[in-house]
């Protein structure tokens, strides 16, 4: 018996556009299809919190090259 291998999120959302695009299905519809969340589906992510975390974690690499990044992040 040979599990197949979810896919994920950032995948499925593609596909879900490409439906809703190609074949002018409505999101609900295809969110349905997909089995995905339609909130997972508007979800947009904010990067620009994390930008002073990754300044500091890349100027604390440079200085202390032996670490490496990483490292320094855990």
């Amino acid at each position: 018996m040979s599990l197949k291998k979810a896919l994920k999120t950032v995948i499925k959302r593609e596909l879900a556009s490409y439906l809703v695009s190609q074949f002018a299905m409505i999101v609900r519809q295809a969110c349905r299809t997909l089995s995905l969340s339609r909130t997972v589906f508007f979800y947009q992510s904010d990067t620009r919190r994390d930008e002073p975390v990754i300044q500091a974690l890349t100027e604390a690499a440079e200085r202390y090259p032996r670490y490496g990044f990483k490292k320094l992040f855990r």
